[in-house]
């Protein structure tokens, strides 16, 4: 067996070479999928995280002040109201309304899943979306900015598909 091995010691390389070559195929796919399966759960961490990170954004005292200065201060319809009242309700409810535009920023740029947030949170959208829309529209005018609070708007037709694709029924305000 011995001198058939030294006969054909090319053949035998060559099986070495091949077994060899078989073996670190097999360990570069292994290593392939594991990193494959790696980058999915970084993924889905850093999209948790940004997702967190909004629920914190829109759990700040100063939001949640702004959205009770919203729903309770702030009439559903501003007509009529004058430019010094309609600028006093801009500022105070400002902070809930910079919060919905970020957040719309992000979900619209594809930085942050929407689903989570629509999830928790449409009906604030909704409601808060309601009550601001004519202050918005006057501050779009005062300032010549069509893009003011563009990313609000976004949130809100996102979270209102969101509602009627589900068949939920309008909030309440209150």
């Amino acid at each position: 067996m011995f001198q058939y091995l030294v006969a054909n010691w090319q053949a035998v390389v060559v099986l070495g070479t091949l077994l060899a070559t078989w073996v670190y195929v097999v360990l570069v796919l292994i290593t392939l999928i594991y990193i494959a399966g790696q980058l999915r759960e970084a993924r889905k961490s850093r999209r948790l995280e940004a997702a967190l990170t909004v629920f914190r954004e829109l759990q700040t005292k100063d939001a949640r002040d702004a959205r009770k200065y919203i729903y309770r201060t702030i009439p559903l319809s501003v007509e009529g109201l004058d430019d010094e009242d309609l600028q006093q309700h801009l500022e105070a409810a400002e902070e809930a309304m910079l919060a919905f535009e970020r957040v719309g920023y992000l979900i619209q740029e594809g930085h942050v899943d929407a689903e989570p947030i629509l999830v928790n949170h449409w009906p604030v959208i909704w409601k808060c979306w309601g009550k601001t829309e004519g202050l918005i529209r006057w501050g779009r005018g005062k300032r010549g900015d069509i893009t003011y609070f563009e990313s609000f708007a976004y949130l809100f037709r996102i979270a209102e598909t969101y509602r009627t694709q589900r068949n939920y029924p309008e909030p309440q305000f209150y």
